[in-house]
């Protein structure tokens, strides 16, 4: 899409992401003087420009996988979250799901705009079947924090992933810290909740999983959850992760190449 707007001719893009990302791209763009129309639907045309120019402002949406991780790090420990600059709008299937199984969420409206209030009473129930999908549906990329909340959930859950391949690398480490687990195929697997999880010393292979394991550290029952290789993965997909939990009252210690959580009390 980019590359279309200095282009020469009209250029169309099918099969298009639908991402509000992509929606984000378009308007900057467009206020640099490209001419794109149908960004947020499957099909985008482009008609070429000589050239873009400066001088404009534009403000970047929030992050709405982001906003998704502190949702169920809430959950997840029983906290309660207060999330600011939040487009619900960008978040409404993980909404509909995290409401199925129990979760409380409301909207806070205050001078600064609409905030995202989380929390739950009681513990999770499991959700019985989840698929993740190109938006507006359940995003991949949020698909390894909620087995980590379906891990302690009451009951089982079947959850498939059709986006991307290996993208169950961290349930193996789950499993360490005593989450149970069955892959019933190669993208689905199957979760019973239990009670509580206990810390161990796990391994992060990618972002979304480091992101689930420090989720579950942060709600393993009096113990401690090291890490390795943790904040490699987090830096590359979240901003001052470790900071903004600490700030909530987790109990998190950064170390050289590793992401150390001394969770005595597991609260957000």
């Amino acid at each position: 899409m980019m590359a279309a707007t200095l282009a020469q001719g009209t250029t169309i893009l099918q099969n298009c992401a639908q991402e509000p990302e992509v929606v984000d791209v378009s308007a900057l763009l467009c206020k640099m003087g490209a001419l794109i129309e149908g960004a947020g639907s499957p099909n985008i045309t482009i008609q070429g420009v000589f050239r873009l120019h400066g001088g404009i402002s534009h403000t970047i949406i929030p992050d709405r996988i982001e906003a998704g991780t502190y949702m169920m790090a809430a959950l997840a420990t029983k906290g309660n979250l207060t999330l600011h600059n939040v487009k619900k709008s960008h978040l409404t299937s993980v909404i509909q799901v995290l409401e199925k199984c129990g979760g409380q969420i409301s909207t806070v409206v205050a001078s600064d705009g609409s905030s995202l209030q989380i929390g739950a009473k009681k513990r999770l129930k499991s959700v019985q079947y989840l698929e993740t999908g190109t938006y507006p549906q359940f995003p991949t990329d949020l698909q390894a924090p909620f087995c980590t909340l379906m891990s302690i959930a009451r009951g089982k859950s079947v959850i498939k992933e059709t986006i991307f391949e290996n993208r169950f690398i961290h349930l193996p480490e789950l499993e360490k810290m005593g989450a149970k687990v069955s892959i019933i195929e190669e993208n689905t697997v199957a979760i019973t909740g239990r009670q509580f999880l206990q810390g161990g010393f796990v391994q992060a292979h990618d972002l979304r999983g480091a992101a689930a394991l420090v989720i579950a550290g942060l709600a393993a029952k009096d113990s401690i959850t090291v890490i390795s290789g943790a904040t490699h993965h987090l830096n590359r997909g979240y901003s001052d992760f470790v900071h903004k939990l600490r700030s909530c009252s987790a109990r998190i210690v950064e170390e050289a190449g590793k992401c150390k959580q001394n969770i005595l009390k597991s609260h957000i």
